[in-house]
């Protein structure tokens, strides 16, 4: 590992921390999310991959799948969590962990379809209908 990794790791799990966090809103879960995703990665694919966008895209993919697995068994979690305000905590109980983290991708990390589609492993026309039924449902929430 050269010396730029470290920056690179620490500004990288600022923005994965803040999508982890709004699929799963726990400090303590989403943290160690964040590191178990991290370490994963770079344990798995060891010195094979060495572009920095293809090992971001790979660590937001296994987030997310880690994410998905530890949901289930924190169902309820949005609904006692306190820092999240109440019309929002109904708007995200009605989106599943795909749509929120479609929603997140495009959104707030500016994320193109097919990087997405790598993250999530939905298919394009999948990817596609939550960002626009995403969009349309933050539209009626404002409303």
């Amino acid at each position: 590992m050269n010396d730029e990794y470290p920056k690179w790791i620490e500004n990288t799990s600022r923005k994965l921390y803040s999508f982890v966090f709004c699929l799963i809103p726990d400090e303590l879960q989403s943290r160690q999310l964040v590191i178990d995703s991290i370490s994963k990665v770079f344990i798995e694919h060891r010195g094979t991959v060495k572009d920095k966008s293809r090992i971001k895209l790979l660590i937001y993919k296994t987030a997310f799948l880690l994410a998905k697995k530890r949901a289930y068994q924190l169902d309820g979690l949005l609904i006692d969590n306190e820092e999240i305000e109440v019309s929002w905590k109904r708007f995200y109980e009605r989106l599943p962990i795909e749509r929120r983290a479609v929603m997140y991708l495009d959104m707030k990390l500016r994320m193109s379809v097919e990087e997405i589609m790598e993250v999530t492993e939905l298919p394009r026309f999948e990817v596609i209908e939550k960002i626009y039924g995403s969009r349309d449902l933050l539209i009626q929430q404002e409303l």
